[in-house]
């Protein structure tokens, strides 16, 4: 298995996550996937930062993971890198989903319909 190049640095990892956290917002807020086009812009300019922190802290909770198993492995490689993204992903669907069934969003789909609808 091939080896790839890995960034360690905690800076560049915490201005990657502050890069998604910004898009996210700005795709959830101006492009409204979903059902929130049917908000309006105040109610989603209000709601929507959650989900970007969310984002955020998934990745900077992931940058300690991904040390430990650069240092374990001493190399980083494809099938690492695919371990790190679907942690991240299942992380976010899980943070994502306790805030849509929060009293804040007050989401009605259970968490398998949030998840593949």
């Amino acid at each position: 298995m091939s080896s790839l190049s890995l960034n360690t640095s905690s800076k560049h990892h915490f201005y990657i996550a502050l890069v998604i956290a910004i898009w996210l917002y700005i795709f959830l807020v101006l492009i409204a996937p979903f059902d929130t086009a049917d908000l309006s812009i105040d109610v989603r300019l209000y709601t929507m930062p959650v989900y970007s922190v969310i984002a955020f802290l998934g990745y900077i909770l992931l940058i300690p993971i991904q040390n430990k198993l650069l240092h374990k492995w001493k190399k980083w490689s494809i099938p690492l890198e695919i371990l790190i993204i679907l942690i991240y992903n299942i992380v976010i669907l899980l943070g994502s989903y306790i805030y849509y069934s929060s009293s804040i969003i007050n989401g009605d789909f259970s968490f398998l319909s949030y998840t593949f609808k």
